[in-house]
């Protein structure tokens, strides 16, 4: 399986690249009142609008640097019902890609129910991966939310 691998300060996560429609630059977005701050806005493209969150800042509470190797990467999020939506999210230093079967990751031994998309984890001579899990990004009631017009 080929996985997008980026970092949010000094870790290194993976993204299934199946589940990565495409990567962009982080576009300008109009903002989201009332969301938590980890919601980045709304972006567009020809498809339509779609809400975008910003990892950084939901699991290191400050938004991400924007620097070239920062990216919006729009995923295929499905919620709880199993429909796909278009969700981008913005992670910082995406430069590279790695190719790692789906079993060679790992449980990572500790339960965080606070963030439940932190998988499990690949052990590599230079460091630890964790794989982030696409379908728990977004809480139930955020979920509702961003994609409500949709449903």
């Amino acid at each position: 399986m080929l996985y997008l691998i980026f970092s949010l300060g000094p870790d290194r996560y993976a993204l299934k690249a199946s589940e990565v429609l495409i990567m962009l630059p982080v576009p300008v977005m109009k903002a989201l009142p009332g969301t938590p701050a980890w919601v980045a806005g709304l972006a567009y493209d020809a498809q339509g609008a779609y809400p975008v969150i910003d990892l950084a800042a939901l699991t290191l509470s400050r938004p991400s640097h924007r620097v070239m190797s920062t990216r919006l990467a729009q995923v295929d999020y499905k919620d709880r019902q199993g429909v796909s939506r278009r969700l981008g999210v913005i992670v910082e230093r995406a430069t590279s890609t790695l190719r790692a079967a789906d079993d060679a990751f790992e449980p990572a031994g500790v339960a965080t129910p606070e963030s439940p998309f932190l998988g499990a984890v690949l052990r590599r001579d230079d460091g630890v991966i964790q794989r982030i899990t696409i379908g728990e990004l977004l809480p139930s009631a955020v979920s509702e939310r961003l994609f409500a017009e949709a449903a």
